[in-house]
């Protein structure tokens, strides 16, 4: 295997695909983008998860802000009780 292009962007992982340049692993999420020509199959056995984090100003005293980050928190500890 010979890798000719490295890209971060999304998109641009999926104009490489969709010119034919190219094969590439992606989030599942990307299946939403909906590119003309591109097929999209589940990986058997799964891929492995990916760990997600929360990125937040620390002094923001926005509401919205605010709001997100105690939704990320109580969700974060009812997925803690589950396992």
């Amino acid at each position: 295997m010979r890798v000719k292009y490295e890209v971060e962007h999304p998109q641009t992982i999926l104009a490489i695909v969709e010119a034919g340049l190219g094969i590439s692993l992606v989030p599942a999420s990307l299946q939403l983008a909906r590119r003309a020509g591109i097929a999209y199959r589940p990986l058997s056995p799964p891929g492995p998860a990916l760990e997600t984090v929360i990125a937040w100003r620390r002094d923001s005293e926005l509401p919205l802000v605010q709001a997100l980050v105690r939704v990320a928190r109580d969700v974060a500890r009812s997925r803690r009780s589950l396992a």
